[in-house]
Formats: C-alpha cells, sequence, structure tokens
C-alpha cells in the first residue's frame, strides 16, 4: 500500500525473492485517476526499475476496471440488500458518493470524472430500479477547486427538497476506511439528520464480498 503496511516497497521486496516469472498489478481503484492509480503505478515503477531482476519478469499493468460485469453486480446486489430495508424501497434516493480530485486534473485528460459516471450508470442498468439517484463527491483537501456537488451539499440540497429517505453508495472504496467509517457514517449521516433526512444508510464497501473477489479474479486472469 501506498500510506501503510505493507508499504509497496516491502512487498517488492518480497516480489523480489519468491521466484516468480510473471507479475500482475491490479490498483484497487476501480476509476483510473494519475492521483491515485497513476502515483502508485510511478512510485511502483522506480521501485522496480532500481531491481536487474525485475527486468526478466512479464509484468502485466492493469489500468482500470470501472464496469467490469462482477464489479458491477457485486455493488448491485450490495444496494439491493440494503433497499429492502427501507419501507418504500422504491422511493429511496440512492446518493453515490465518490472521492474528489481537482478540476484541474480532468481538464487536462484525467479519465476519472467519466469513469466514475459509467460505474454509476452500470450498476443502476444493472439494478433495473427507477430510483432517484445522482453522484457527488467527497474528501476534498486543499484551496483548489474540486469535483463538485460535494456529498455534504448534495445531502442537504435534497433533504431541503424533502427526501426522506436516502442509501449512500461509496462507489470509488472498495474497502472500509476512514473516509467509508467515519465521513459518511458519522460526519454525513448527522448532516443527513440536520437536513431532515429521516432514514439514512450506507451500504457497505465491498471488503471481500464473492462475487467482488470473483470480479478481482477475473480481471487478474484475463491478462495471464
Amino acid at each position: 500500500m501506498c500510506a501503510w503496511h505493507p508499504f509497496l516497497e516491502e512487498a517488492i521486496d518480497e516480489i523480489e525473492n519468491s521466484g516468480i516469472d510473471s507479475l500482475v498489478i491490479l490498483p484497487l481503484f476501480p476509476q483510473y485517476s494519475v492521483t491515485t492509480t497513476g502515483s502508485g503505478f510511478s512510485i511502483l515503477r522506480k521501485l522496480i526499475d532500481k531491481r536487474p531482476l525485475f527486468k526478466k519478469l512479464d509484468v502485466q499493468w492493469i489500468s482500470s476496471w470501472p464496469d467490469h460485469p462482477a464489479y458491477i453486480d457485486s455493488f448491485a446486489q450490495a444496494i439491493g440488500r440494503e433497499l429492502v430495508r427501507f419501507s418504500s424501497p422504491d422511493k429511496v434516493h440512492i446518493l453515490f458518493s465518490a472521492h474528489s480530485i481537482p478540476e484541474s486534473y480532468v481538464r487536462n485528460g484525467d479519465p476519472y470524472l467519466e469513469q466514475t459516471k459509467k460505474t454509476v450508470e452500470s450498476i443502476m442498468d444493472q439494478l433495473g430500479r427507477t430510483n432517484p439517484y445522482r453522484l457527488s463527491f467527497q474528501s476534498k483537501i486543499g484551496p483548489v477547486k474540486w469535483l463538485e456537488p460535494f456529498t455534504n451539499d448534495a445531502i442537504m440540497q435534497l433533504g431541503k427538497q424533502g427526501v426522506d429517505d436516502m442509501l449512500a453508495v461509496p462507489v470509488s472504496f472498495v474497502s472500509e476506511h476512514i473516509e467509508t467509517l467515519y465521513e459518511l457514517d458519522i460526519l454525513y449521516k448527522k448532516v443527513a439528520k440536520d437536513a431532515g433526512v429521516e432514514n439514512f444508510r450506507r451500504v457497505p464497501a465491498l471488503n471481500s464480498d464473492p462475487v467482488f473477489i470473483r470480479a478481482l479474479a477475473d480481471i487478474v486472469e484475463s491478462t495471464l
């Protein structure tokens, strides 16, 4: 990982001593951005270039998988499981929340926004429901302009419009961490309550969901 153990360098050290002859690098960011996958790949390439042994390996780089069928299906199933917990599932507003990035990257060709939109539309097609939905963005840092609408603003706006039931979907996050467990579950749940949203729930991150794990396996196997 980039920010915690095992760090990328630790993983590369282990791989170097493993005796393998091929390597598939699969980022756990479904949608590509230079700020996430691109940054991680840059670090990995520098680490690999320092190790002559890696020149003998067949290295495959997977850049993104925003609409892989099993990935989409795993999210659609997870949303379906949460919708039935509302008294009126068809009236629930589905709020997809993705990590924001600076707008300047998108203007310069970063595909993150379009790939995230593709993920959302694919999930809704697979879900096969007519619930209202929208995409918002969270986790902005720094003074520059980032992708909007921000999730907290979207929640407040929907609350003012009379939305009583809301289901948040952490569409760009595949595992639980501070941006789901704290930002969505605590901060934004309070925003929803203050905005008059009576029932605010969140779809769990995919984590070790069997359908999601099958998606990861399919992606890797397709490169071999």
